[in-house]
């Protein structure tokens, strides 16, 4: 499930030539809304945020960290 929010990209200048992301929730988030949302922000970077508050603080890593992050969730890694 994806939200229907879009930002235009910070480095995107006045030319009109821009990239939008869009924040993104796991495929597997249920109906309670317990759950995070990621996109792209700066290049090589992650934003990753709570979904229940969607103006609070948001949390920035390096794209390695989340892939291997993601990678541990697949794995089994995490008790949740």
């Amino acid at each position: 499930m994806m939200s229907n929010e879009w930002r235009k990209s910070s480095h995107s200048g006045n030319s009109g030539n821009c990239v939008e992301v869009r924040w993104q929730k796991s495929s597997h988030s249920g109906p309670t809304g317990n759950c995070v949302e990621a996109r792209a922000s700066a290049p090589g970077r992650v934003a990753i945020r709570d979904s229940k508050d969607k103006a609070g603080l948001r949390l920035a890593v390096n794209d390695r960290a989340w892939d291997a992050f993601v990678r541990g969730i697949k794995r089994g890694e995490f008790v949740i």
